[in-house]
């Protein structure tokens, strides 16, 4: 049997990546009675932007509360953007295993993560859907500066761990470690590992800060 051509697989490999980014999208079903998103972060956005100090904000990381003020607190644009999140996701991991073992790998990436989706009980917590979202942007991001280094890549990179302490503050020391880790991993000159590392750490930070 002749050899498929290299598109002709990769388009193969795409239709059930394709797919799985759809049904994880519509998996989500109707809006009625979702109000429940809402309680925990209503009014938290308005305090976070107006600057007004409210024990409250301190319940809830400020990235949902901010996105709920943008949505004038409606719950099915909330969990519509809660849905398209679920394709990007299925997608960054597609990227992602491509990245990391070629068109088979995202295939295998894109498919289990859409499988976890799936088994999943609807409505999905917005909270978690975006930190997942988030963590994959930055994942796909570090893989592209670790293949491509720059101050340009590393400032990029950074920015895409950093928006995820907007959802997790809590990780805020990951940033250090994951630079100390790229550091070890290096065989270039210091001074420009060492800049690239700077505007790594800026771009983590200057989003919390």
């Amino acid at each position: 049997m002749p050899k498929l051509p290299v598109f002709a697989r990769n388009l193969l490999l795409a239709v059930p990546v394709i797919a799985a980014a759809a049904l994880a999208a519509a998996h989500l079903g109707d809006t009625a009675g979702r109000g429940w998103v809402l309680p925990p972060y209503a009014g938290r956005g308005w305090e976070l932007l107006y600057g007004i100090n409210e024990p409250g904000i301190a319940y809830s990381m400020p990235l949902l509360s901010v996105l709920m003020t943008f949505a004038d607190f409606d719950p099915a644009r909330l969990l519509a953007a809660v849905s398209v999140s679920l394709a990007f996701i299925v997608l960054l991991a597609h990227n992602l295993g491509r990245l990391r073992h070629g068109m088979g790998g995202g295939a295998v990436y894109a498919l289990a993560i859409a499988a976890v989706s799936l088994a999943l009980p609807a409505p999905h917590d917005p909270e978690q859907v975006f930190f997942t979202l988030l963590i994959l942007l930055y994942l796909n991001l570090e893989a592209a500066r670790e293949s491509y280094p720059g101050p340009l890549a590393s400032l990029l990179s950074g920015l895409a761990l950093g928006v995820t302490l907007l959802v997790r503050s809590t990780l805020f020391l990951l940033p250090p470690l994951m630079a100390a880790l790229a550091l070890a991993g290096k065989a270039r000159p210091r001074k420009p590992v060492l800049k690239e590392t700077a505007l790594f750490l800026f771009g983590a930070y200057v989003l919390l800060a």
